[in-house]
């Protein structure tokens, strides 16, 4: 008895004393995966890693945070330290990436398209399909990303996890074949999504892939335009005979998008399922909900204490998106059967095995199709469409709304997108096709620029599957978490002059041809990328209508949709930097502080639709804009995306001035899913003469 008392006192006097003697030493990171460099040199000399508030090493700093609290700390962080770093949490290992040649490594490379830890959170309602969101969390990492101004480490709960924010690292990861692996976050994504085409990884997803890409092909986005175009004509007859009028953009536009995405890749309209639309829209914000509150709680990481403490109250919402995802899958069975007996020759022998007549269907089809043939099965069926339902009303819905806020904001720049229209656009719209939108060369500037300072998916992670060099040296061991931070990716100075300026000049070709190719990842980048390539975008390789094109680039890189992606090392991963991640580590690419990053963007807190123009675009890496990620897992829908936007902007853009009823001074993000505004988002919209 006298000795167990005098151990307990032992250990309770060895706990306290670690605990008071330095708040930086990471005992518990001793359980995490080591992340070394390639020629020996100590780990600081090339990344830092996270401070913040530590229990014995292991970063806290999250812990209990609101969805806006967790999006400022991480956005500061980024901003603080200044480039990529580590940070411990919990006994895992995260690189947080904010430089593009990691993010291009990372996104490039084939074995790193596992997903993170976190995806697991959503697997219940998208099953596995394809992505990841709030206040405090984003605010946490933004403040450490500015804080850091570079990569940087981070541990916690004994996962290690590389935080990327520069352009050459996120090269290197996403391009990295065996990078497919996503990282640590993605398990949380997992009670929704399961494993679709966003949370799958190895054979599975390889195969889905090959599947699905083929839906998104030139032929089949020329059927969707007429879509998007009668669309975008209902959005705006909801104001006919009014000369002006306020609207919430946060309100109008999700059910805007989600119509769209029923309609085009499941072939079902939602006119008569209108409420069900608003239910399900409603269902998967509570489930972005527990998805931040499971990030922000580790103890809520271990799936069996989540099952016992929060599962049964978020089975309803899982219920409810399942139930409106099936009833779309049967009624577009009974539609295609029906069109299927009017066209028996529709399959031919010739066409890949996975695609049949894969220029004739679309993606909802191709499934169906590819079910009669026993390459997928129902519970298969529902994966993908959960997944690229969620996906593809949710991260187009939030560039358009900043979108629409840019063009308020801007009169000069919302000037010269209308007048780029007004030049080739018909007033009754009679000549609005994907050839005649392939010219509106600003426009899509805008678009990019919009990505670039706002990215849908502000971080995206991987998971390194063995030991995984970086272009800084840096070895990150196999399973490190690897994050990269798209928003601060975009925003780093080291690509983009002024970045927190919106200039979608910056997206024209001689402003674009220097500039690292992957400092850009709005919809990811390398293997599992977006399956649209943003290369293809001009698609007739006209070249007239640039202003529309950079103002819409600017808008999704001072707003990507998703501001953060993570991904996980399945081997040891060497970084641009010299860096080598260890097996298993988590890995974050900080897209929103990548977008506003210093060393990529001049200015990159202003809104400059000119930086995509070609002569200021030529000299920035490629990889500092990755509004829709990259390499082989990026964004399936990239080209959908851009050509949905462009439509609804052109169609406002004709009828309406835009003007601001918000000040961007007062904006404040949440991190999850997807990157949201704290605000209600709204506009005025006045009658043209």
């Amino acid at each position: 008895m006298g000795l167990c008392l005098l151990l307990l006192i032992g250990l309770g006097t060895l706990i306290f004393w670690l605990y008071r003697i330095n708040k930086d030493y990471y005992v518990l990171a001793f359980f995490a995966r080591r992340v070394r460099t390639n020629d020996g040199r100590p780990l600081e000399s090339i990344v830092p890693v996270a401070k913040g508030r530590t229990i014995f090493g292991n970063s806290f700093d999250l812990y209990g945070k609101s969805d806006a609290e967790v999006f400022e700390v991480m956005s500061n962080r980024a901003k603080q330290i200044g480039r990529s770093y580590l940070a411990y949490a919990m006994g895992v290992t995260v690189y947080n990436i904010i430089d593009a040649e990691n993010v291009e490594l990372i996104l490039n490379d084939p074995s790193l398209i596992s997903k993170s830890l976190v995806y697991e959170f959503l697997h219940p309602a998208v099953r596995t399909g394809l992505l990841t969101s709030t206040a405090e969390v984003f605010e946490v990492m933004s403040n450490r990303a500015k804080q850091i101004g570079r990569s940087y480490l981070a541990y916690a709960m004994g996962v290690t996890v590389y935080n990327i924010i520069d352009a050459e690292n996120v090269e290197l990861i996403l391009n990295d074949p065996s990078l497919i692996s996503k990282s640590l976050v993605y398990e949380f994504l997992k009670p929704a999504l399961r494993t679709g085409l966003l949370t799958s990884t190895d054979k599975k997803w390889h195969t889905r892939r090959k599947m699905l890409t083929p839906t998104f092909h030139f032929n089949i986005l020329g059927q969707f335009e007429e879509i998007f175009k009668v669309e975008s004509l209902k959005f705006v007859k909801q104001f006919e005979g009014q000369s002006e009028i306020s609207i919430s953009l946060s309100e109008l536009i999700p059910r805007f998008t989600l119509n769209s995405i029923c309609e085009t890749a499941m072939g079902v309209k939602l006119d008569d399922m209108a409420a069900k639309g608003d239910t399900y829209r409603v269902n998967f914000s509570m489930i972005e909900k527990t998805f931040v509150r499971r990030l922000s709680n580790p103890i809520l990481w271990n799936n069996t204490l989540y099952n016992l403490f929060g599962a049964r109250k978020d089975a309803p919402f899982l219920d409810g998106v399942h139930e409106f995802s099936s009833e779309i899958i049967a009624k577009r069975r009974i539609m295609l059967e029906e069109l299927l007996k009017d066209n028996k020759n529709v399959q031919n022998a010739d066409d890949d095995i996975y695609i049949k007549k894969k220029q004739r269907f679309a993606m909802l089809d191709t499934l169906i199709l590819a079910e009669k043939d026993g390459l997928i099965d129902h519970e298969g069926i529902c994966e993908e469409v959960d997944t690229l339902m969620f996906e593809g009303f949710d991260t187009t819905s939030i560039g358009l709304i900043f979108g629409l806020m840019n063009m308020s904001l801007y009169a000069d720049k919302q000037e010269l997108c209308y007048q780029e229209i007004n030049e080739h656009i018909a007033d009754d719209f009679s000549n609005l096709d994907i050839n005649q939108i392939s010219k509106l060369k600003y426009l899509e500037c805008f678009v990019k620029e919009n990505l670039r300072m706002f990215p849908s998916v502000p971080i995206m992670g991987r998971k390194a599957v063995r030991e995984t060099e970086l272009a800084n040296g840096l070895i990150l061991p196999g399973g490190c978490n690897i994050s990269v931070h798209i928003f601060a990716l975009h925003r780093n100075p080291k690509y983009w002059t002024s970045p927190e300026e919106f200039q979608p000049e910056r997206f024209l070709p001689e402003n674009s041809k220097d500039r690292h190719t992957f400092a850009y990842v709005p919809f990811s980048a390398g293997q599992r990328n977006c399956i649209d390539d943003f290369s293809n975008l001009d698609i007739n390789q006209l070249s007239k209508l640039k202003y529309l094109e950079c103002f819409v680039k600017e808008t999704l890189r001072m707003f990507p949709s998703v501001p953060i992606i993570s991904r996980k090392a399945v081997r040891e991963t060497e970084l641009a930097n010299g860096l080598i991640l260890p097996a298993g580590c988590n890995i974050t690419v900080h897209i929103f502080a990548l977008h506003r990053n210093p060393k990529y963007w001049t200015s990159p807190e202003e809104f400059q639709p000119e930086r995509f123009l070609p002569e200021n675009s030529k000299d920035r890496h490629p990889f500092a804009y990755v509004p829709f990620s990259a390499g082989q897992r990026n964004c399936i829908g990239q080209k959908y995306a851009m050509l949905e936007m462009k439509t609804l902007l052109i169609v406002i853009l004709k009828q309406f001035k835009v003007l601001p009823l918000v000040d961007p001074k007062d904006l404040g993000f949440n991190v999850g899913i997807t990157l949201r505004s704290r605000n209600d988002i709204k506009v005025k919209l006045v009658k043209r003469n």
